[in-house]
């Protein structure tokens, strides 16, 4: 016999008496009526075709909030007529989320929490519910006690925010080299090839590259198989994988926190003084000898 194992979480029932249509769906419905009633069927003007294009999905949302009143989650369910379940698997939003309202952060401390329906619709998000407030509480199988289990959110949340920016400042590295390699191509191909601005770009990249390992590690020795130290993003990885499980936060998670949050900050620090001063410096000698090229994703210029 088949036994359906429940998803991990809380669950939520709500019911929709109908699903919520598109501009489209709606213009076929009323065309749909027309043709039942025997009646003309008016083709769709260009501006409401287009308003058509235009228009996104209606989405339906359940949010979650702590006893503060803070958003710590938005899980996206079925826009369909009926009943419908939503299931919450305790996390909170993380940084590496999976998916547009993925969660991979901490789990959510025993507590208060309320939950809240809403409907994302022409650009407008409609509150569809009252606040449905209920309680996480814990199983008594851990030896880990509601007040340790606060302490270790509390330090999960702080290590994510950490995680989050150390992401985006390594995802900036590696724009800005690609970006160096545009304008690079972009100097060769002109008519007027400076050697100092390819010594420019070089002199950057190198520096781009040195913060870029200082954050990911000796690539050098790692693709060799040889051994290397955990690098600053291997720190706070292992630091956040401490909320896969109920134990209490180690003093070794909290060094590895402590020493990546030090050696990021001098990095972070570089990573904007060459963005302030020495990228910019670049621009202007573009500038200077009229090499032309456009920042991936941005607007050319362009004189008439």
């Amino acid at each position: 016999m088949l036994r359906l194992i429940p998803p991990y979480g809380a669950i939520f029932t709500f019911y929709l008496k109908n699903n919520y249509t598109t501009l489209k769906q709606q213009r076929k419905n009323q065309e749909r009526a027309a043709v039942r009633a025997n009646k003309n069927i008016e083709f769709p003007t260009w501006e409401g075709l287009k308003a058509e294009d235009l228009s996104e999905t209606p989405s339906i949302l359940l949010m979650i909030k702590d006893s503060e009143g803070n958003l710590i989650r938005t899980i996206r369910g079925a826009n369909r007529a009926g009943f419908q379940r939503f299931n919450w698997d305790l996390r909170y939003s993380g940084g590496a989320s999976r998916g547009r309202f993925g969660g991979s952060g901490p789990m959510a401390a025993p507590g208060d929490y309320s939950a809240t329906l809403y409907k994302m619709m022409d650009n407008e998000l409609i509150q569809l519910s009252e606040s449905q407030r209920f309680t996480i509480l814990p199983l008594g199988l851990t030896t880990l006690p509601a007040p340790d289990a606060q302490v270790k959110l509390e330090f999960l949340q702080n290590t994510g925010k950490l995680q989050r920016v150390m992401m985006g400042t390594l995802q900036y590295v590696q724009n800005k080299l690609q970006e160096l390699g545009d304008i690079k191509n972009a100097v060769m191909n002109s008519s007027n090839v400076d050697v100092n601005i390819l010594k420019q770009i070089q002199q950057l990249e190198l520096q781009l590259q040195e913060l870029r390992l200082a954050m990911i590690g000796d690539e050098t020795r790692s693709n060799r198989g040889e051994f290397v130290a955990p690098s600053i993003m291997d720190r706070v990885r292992d630091a956040m994988s401490s909320g896969n499980n109920s134990a209490p936060v180690t003093e070794t998670h909290k060094h590895n926190v402590e020493i990546a949050s030090k050696a990021f900050e001098n990095i972070y620090n570089q990573v904007k003084k060459l963005d302030i001063e020495d990228i910019a410096k670049l621009h202007q000698s573009l500038k200077t000898n009229q090499i032309k090229w456009s920042p991936n994703g941005a607007l050319p210029e362009w004189t008439k």
